[in-house]
C-alpha cells in the first residue's frame, strides 16, 4: 500500500487567473506533492495517508471529517468525485486514514487533468490536498473482444447454432 504524507497550509503556487483552462493542476509544482500510478481497470487501490499540520507536524485532527477525491481524467471530459474514500486508521486524533480508490477513477489512461482530495468538516471545505495522478494503460484489456474474454461460452454458441442449423 502506498503511503503518502501531506502537511496542510504548505504553501502552494496557484493557476493565475488568465491561464486557468489552459494549464493543468497537475503541472503545477509545490514542495512535496506525492504521485499516484494506477492501472487501467484497477478497483480498490489503497493509499495510506498522514495529516500533518506544517508548522508544528502535530496530526491533523479527523474526527467528524470526510475526505472527497476529486479529478478531471486524462479526457478532460470526465471528472470523479467520490466521498466514500476514507476509513480512519487508529484514533481519529492521529492523522491517520486509508483512502480506497473507486474504480470510475482508473477508467481512462493518462496523466489526471487535476487530483485532489478535500477535506470536509461540518460540510465546510478545509482544504485541498493535490497530488499527482496518472493511469497506466492496459494493453490486455484495451481492444479485447468478448471472444477473448469468454471463449466456452462462443464455444457453446456456436453448437447450438450448428444444432439449430440441422
Amino acid at each position: 500500500m502506498l503511503e503518502m504524507t501531506f502537511y496542510i497550509g504548505q504553501e502552494r503556487d496557484l493557476i493565475p487567473a488568465d491561464q486557468v483552462g489552459r494549464v493543468s493542476q497537475n503541472s503545477v509544482p509545490y514542495p512535496g506533492k506525492p504521485s499516484f500510478q494506477g492501472r487501467q481497470g484497477d478497483y480498490n487501490d489503497q493509499i495510506l495517508l498522514h495529516l500533518r499540520n506544517e508548522d508544528d507536524k502535530s496530526p491533523v485532527n479527523l474526527s467528524g471529517a470526510n475526505l472527497v477525491l476529486e479529478g478531471i481524467l486524462p479526457d478532460k471530459e470526465h471528472r470523479v468525485v467520490d466521498n466514500t474514500v476514507m476509513t480512519v486508521i487508529g484514533s481519529p486524533e492521529d492523522g491517520n486514514c486509508r483512502v480506497a480508490l473507486p474504480a470510475p477513477a482508473f477508467t481512462v489512461a493518462g496523466q489526471y487533468i487535476a487530483s485532489f482530495f478535500r477535506l470536509i468538516r461540518d460540510h465546510q471545505s478545509i482544504t485541498t490536498l493535490e497530488f499527482n495522478f496518472s493511469v497506466i494503460s492496459d494493453p490486455i484489456l484495451n481492444g479485447i473482444k468478448a471472444e477473448d474474454y469468454l471463449p466456452e461460452y462462443y464455444d457453446i454458441r456456436d453448437k447450438i447454432l450448428k444444432l439449430q442449423e440441422t
